[in-house]
């Protein structure tokens, strides 16, 4: 199973599962970090108290397209919570979205859903697969239109319901990297999801002033 490790600097890091041994990450980071957990939306009861009872801080919802979605999940865990002997309202959730979201000030929308909400975050390839693209950049490497409108939709809505809003993977390195992260955090976002361990540290740093 996938898990995921978030920094108050704001990275999020995807700590993919699969037959390979993982690899490591220094004691200093994981030590500072926030293990969540994916859950899916209709998991039954006695699967997600399987997972609280883990004592994670938190759990991560893909496909978050409603406020509806939060509630629901919160409902959920607080049963799951309370037969876990664990306080109401300790475990966060943190949603994963397309970008095809309702008006961020509507009814559906995000704005006091939760207060388990901790974040949205962009996720390029669950647009990808739900538009039936073929490409999410054009060739000079900038995202195509139907990417950076989803992406302005998860900022805007995260920022009127008060949460931070983390940004998606970026294919670099280096100082183009960091270049990347400063742009994203001028643009508003507070964090950015990674799946390569080795750019946990520079989007720390690049969003650490940002962070909430």
């Amino acid at each position: 199973m996938d898990e995921y490790l978030l920094w108050p600097a704001g990275a999020l890091f995807c700590e993919r599962g699969s037959d390979k041994p993982p690899r490591s990450l220094p004691a200093r980071l994981r030590r500072l970090s926030k293990r969540l957990v994916p859950v899916d939306i209709n998991m039954d009861e006695a699967a997600l108290r399987k997972i609280v009872a883990q004592s994670i801080e938190g759990v991560v919802l893909p496909s978050c397209r409603h406020g509806s979605d939060v509630q629901h999940l919160d409902v959920l865990l607080s049963v799951a919570e309370a037969e876990e002997g664990r306080e109401d309202g300790t475990t966060r959730i943190l949603g994963l979205t397309h970008g095809v979201l309702p008006p961020p000030m509507s009814s559906d929308g995000f704005i006091g859903k939760s207060r388990r909400l901790i974040g949205l975050t962009f996720d390029p390839d669950a647009l990808q697969s739900f538009i039936g693209a073929s490409r999410q950049r054009d060739e000079a490497g900038q995202w195509t239109p139907a990417f950076v409108n989803a992406r302005l939709a998860v900022l805007l809505a995260a920022k009127a319901a008060g949460i931070p809003a983390y940004d998606a993977p970026a294919t670099l390195s280096g100082e183009p990297l960091r270049i990347d992260c400063r742009l994203s955090r001028a643009d508003g976002f507070e964090g950015r999801l990674t799946n390569d361990p080795d750019q946990i540290d520079t989007i720390n740093a690049a969003y650490g002033q940002a962070a909430v």
